[in-house]
């Protein structure tokens, strides 16, 4: 075998691995979409969707609404001076 043909030959393997990895890396990423439509929820998991769901945004409001808060008595505090 001459060093043109192993060259050759490598880079055709190269060539069919890489493709090949492509291809696995669309369905990973297809996979990983549908995973994410399903949310975080392990087949072991008995609570209702809708409520949890419903719990985190209400935590996140309060949260914003009182960095919020604490802002703005930072702000009214510092003009005091």
């Amino acid at each position: 075998m001459s060093k043109s043909s192993a060259v050759t030959a490598t880079s055709n393997d190269s060539q069919e691995s890489k493709s090949s990895f492509i291809l696995d890396v669309e369905k990973i990423r297809a996979d990983a979409w549908q995973h994410m439509d399903e949310g975080a929820v392990t087949t072991g998991c008995c609570a209702d969707r809708e409520v949890v769901l419903k719990l985190l945004n209400d935590s996140l409001a309060t949260e914003i609404v009182c960095t919020l808060r604490y802002k703005r008595h930072y702000l009214s505090a510092i003009t005091i001076t």
